[in-house]
């Protein structure tokens, strides 16, 4: 196995994982302190994701984005549930499918914008960690998960000389290590 699929393999094992912590916190403890637009992003690139794969000819991009894209789905409805999140959680279906249908037509293109979205779909999340008094629905170990997947996906650009993921993946993974560290320290405060 070359060093690229090793960390190519690495990657999308814990991406496969990263968002299952949080699915079963959200429909178990509820959607406190999860920030929509984190996961109408979330769910957004997962489609336009797997519309790439399909389109590329890329198996394994198509398998991880079939099995997290269903993930990413039910937080988006848990949260669409909430009465003031109605209408943009609607909208947030809706510009998932249209991330799918544009995906499919310019993907060479697609692919920049992507790693962008990846890195901004976290931002309403770590802003909501530190606006929030109420944080019990968020998982501490999606976000983990999320910091090593994004590091991961940074040096597979790395090793695979491919300079958008790389960044996306590294300015990713430190912002999803702030949304950890901040769920730690929140934790370690209400625990004394």
């Amino acid at each position: 196995m070359s060093i690229v699929a090793l960390f190519g393999f690495l990657a999308v094992t814990v991406t496969v994982v990263q968002f299952a912590p949080q699915a079963f916190r959200v429909h178990r403890v509820g959607v406190a302190g999860v920030a929509l637009g984190t996961w109408a992003l979330f769910t957004s690139t997962t489609a336009a994701w797997l519309s790439y794969g399909i389109v590329a000819h890329q198996t394994s991009l198509t398998i991880v984005n079939l099995i997290v894209g269903p993930l990413a789905w039910s937080i988006l409805a848990r949260l669409s549930l909430v009465p003031e999140n109605r209408m943009k959680g609607i909208a947030a279906f809706a510009l998932a499918a249209l991330g799918a249908v544009v995906t499919a037509f310019f993907p060479a293109v697609s692919v920049y914008v992507l790693a962008l979205v990846e890195v901004v779909a976290i931002v309403p999340q770590l802003v909501e960690t530190f606006r929030s008094h109420d944080l019990s629905g968020v998982s501490p170990a999606t976000w983990l998960a999320t910091t090593v997947a994004q590091s991961l996906w940074g040096i597979y650009g790395i090793v695979a000389s491919q300079t958008a993921v790389s960044l996306g993946g590294f300015c990713g993974g430190a912002l999803a290590l702030s949304i950890a560290l901040r769920l730690a320290v929140l934790r370690r405060h209400s625990a004394n």
